[in-house]
C-alpha cells in the first residue's frame, strides 16, 4: 500500500488522532504527577522540630450568706503555661521545657494568699547510642524558683513588715540549678528515665533575712549551697484516650557525702481530663520532700523535715497544640 493511500485511510488517521490524544494527555498529566511525587516525597521527610504546649486558667468563687454551717466566702484561680521544643535528627536531640504555674485565693479573713507557684526552665542535650533513638549519652540544665513571698503563718503574713519579716520563702529563696551528665532512655513521647552519676546542684537563698537563718540548708549567711551528686529522673506522658492524658515527673537526687542515700524527692502528677477543645479538669499532686528543709510547730519549736504534699481539683479553659503527627 502506498503512503498517501495508507493516510487516506480512516483507521489510520484515528491512529494518528489516538496517538496524539495519548500524547497530549501525557504532557498534561507529567507535572501533575511530578508534583505529587513531590509533594509525597516532602511529607517523607520527617521534620526535625516538634513544638507543643498547654494553657490553662481555672476560676472559683463561693459565696456565703447566713450559711448555718459555717465557712467562708472564697475565691480562687490559677494559670499555668507548658511548652516543649524538641529536635531530634541524626541521632541528636535537644528538648527545651518551660513550667510555669501561679495561683491565689482571696477570703476575708486571710485576705490574699497563693495556693501555687513555681517556675521551672530545663533544657537537655542528648547523642543517641542506637540507630532506633533509645539510648542517648545526655547532658542536662535545670533552673526551679518561685515568683512571690510564701508565708507559713497567715497573722504574721498580714502583720509583715520591713522591721518583722515573716515569709519563708520568695523568689531565688530557694532557687535551684542543676547541671548534670548521664545516660537517657527515650521511648518516643511516652517515656523518659535519666540517670546521671555527674551532677552538680546549687540552691540559692538570695535574701539576708532567710540566709541568716540558714534557711533550706545553706550556712547561716551564706547565699548559696553546691552539692555534687546523683540524679534518677522520669517522665512520663501517657494518652490513656484521646481526652485523657495522664503526665508525671519524678525527680531524686542525694550527695556525694555523709548524707548518700537521703533522697531529695520531687514528684508531679496530673491528669487532664477533656470536656471539649476549650474545656478540660484536671487533678494535680505535688509531693516533695528534702531533709534540709526543716519544720516548725505552732509553738516555734524547729522540728525535723517532713513530706510535703499539694492536691488541686480544677475546671477551667484550656488551650493545647503540637505538631508531632501520630
Amino acid at each position: 500500500m502506498r503512503a498517501d493511500s495508507y493516510f487516506r485511510n480512516g483507521a489510520a488517521r484515528r491512529s494518528l488522532l489516538g496517538l496524539a490524544f495519548v500524547l497530549t494527555a501525557g504532557l498534561a498529566v507529567s507535572p501533575a504527577c511530578a508534583q505529587e511525587a513531590a509533594d509525597d516525597a516532602a511529607d517523607a521527610v520527617v521534620k526535625p522540630w516538634t513544638f507543643k504546649g498547654d494553657m490553662g486558667l481555672n476560676l472559683s468563687q463561693t459565696s456565703l450568706t447566713n450559711w448555718s454551717a459555717g465557712g467562708e466566702s472564697s475565691i480562687a484561680g490559677n494559670a499555668l503555661v507548658n511548652l516543649n521544643a524538641t529536635y531530634l535528627k541524626n541521632r541528636h536531640k535537644w528538648v527545651s521545657n518551660l513550667n510555669t504555674e501561679y495561683g491565689l485565693t482571696w477570703t476575708p479573713t486571710n485576705k490574699l494568699n497563693k495556693t501555687v507557684d513555681k517556675l521551672v526552665l530545663n533544657t537537655q542535650y542528648g547523642y543517641a547510642l542506637d540507630k532506633k533513638d533509645h539510648w542517648f549519652i545526655s547532658a542536662e540544665a535545670d533552673f526551679r524558683t518561685q515568683y512571690d513571698k510564701g508565708y507559713k503563718d497567715v497573722a504574721g503574713h498580714l502583720a509583715d513588715n520591713d522591721t518583722a519579716p515573716t515569709y519563708i520563702s520568695k523568689i531565688m529563696a530557694p532557687g535551684y540549678l542543676n547541671v548534670s551528665v548521664g545516660v537517657e532512655y527515650h521511648l518516643k513521647s511516652l517515656l523518659d528515665v535519666y540517670v546521671a552519676p555527674a551532677v552538680m546542684r546549687t540552691t540559692f537563698v538570695e535574701d539576708k533575712f532567710l540566709s541568716d537563718q540558714g534557711a533550706f540548708g545553706v550556712t547561716p549567711g551564706e547565699r548559696y549551697l553546691m552539692q555534687a551528686g546523683l540524679q534518677i529522673q522520669g517522665n512520663v506522658n501517657w494518652e490513656i484516650t484521646p481526652k485523657i492524658i495522664l503526665s508525671s515527673g519524678l525527680t531524686l537526687f542525694t550527695p556525694y557525702s555523709k548524707d548518700f542515700g537521703n533522697f531529695v524527692v520531687d514528684w508531679d502528677v496530673l491528669l487532664v481530663m477533656k470536656v471539649t477543645s476549650w474545656l478540660n479538669a484536671q487533678i494535680g499532686t505535688t509531693l516533695k520532700y528534702d531533709d534540709k528543709i526543716k519544720t516548725t510547730d505552732k509553738y516555734g519549736n524547729v522540728r525535723g523535715p517532713k513530706v510535703q504534699f499539694r492536691e488541686m481539683l480544677t475546671i477551667g479553659l484550656a488551650y493545647m497544640f503540637s505538631t508531632e503527627k501520630k
